[in-house]
């Protein structure tokens, strides 16, 4: 985590934005490569899709799992990165640079007031270790230690409910 490029905004879910212009490349973290372990296989969406924040679009398969991608911010799907289903490894040696999945179209710039800094980041993922090293990475069966992990009620309705509110 503390090699993350200075220009990515982050959902909570560990999917990274970079933006130039009116698209933004969507990838994953370091650290959701790494939880993953080795990535052997990325369905990436049609080309020219609509897709939603919060929206399963892709998918990463490793090892270890299978695992959603979700789109962080709204609008159309512009480019596909073809050599990323052709070398999945790309997703763990080169997580913010060739290990992107796709490009997005914004629809509404204005999302990405919504997501997180490196910095936001790296604060939500040590407040999430201090929890998942205790308890088998499994949020969902531990709310009390969740709790105990924020800094107050807002923090905590964060992240149980997410952009719900």
């Amino acid at each position: 985590m503390s090699n993350i490029p200075s220009d990515l905004k982050f959902a909570k879910s560990h999917e990274w934005v970079r933006v130039s212009g009116d698209i933004a490349a969507v990838g994953i973290t370091d650290h959701a490569q790494s939880e993953l372990t080795d990535v052997v296989f990325v369905e990436l969406p049609r080309s020219a899709a609509r897709s939603r924040p919060g929206e399963a679009c892709a998918v990463v398969e490793s090892v270890k799992t299978a695992s959603d991608i979700y789109s962080p911010v709204s609008g159309e799907i512009v480019e596909l990165n073809k050599p990323v289903t052709d070398n999945p490894a790309l997703v763990n040696t080169e997580p913010y640079a060739g290990g992107w999945f796709f490009k997005i179209k914004l629809s509404d710039p204005a999302e990405l007031n919504a997501l997180l800094s490196p910095e936001g980041l790296q604060k939500a993922d040590w407040k999430l270790t201090k929890i998942w090293g205790r308890h088998d990475n499994n949020l969902h069966h531990c709310l009390p230690c969740l709790w105990l992990a924020c800094l107050d009620v807002s923090e905590f309705l964060f992240w149980v409910l997410g952009d719900t509110l």
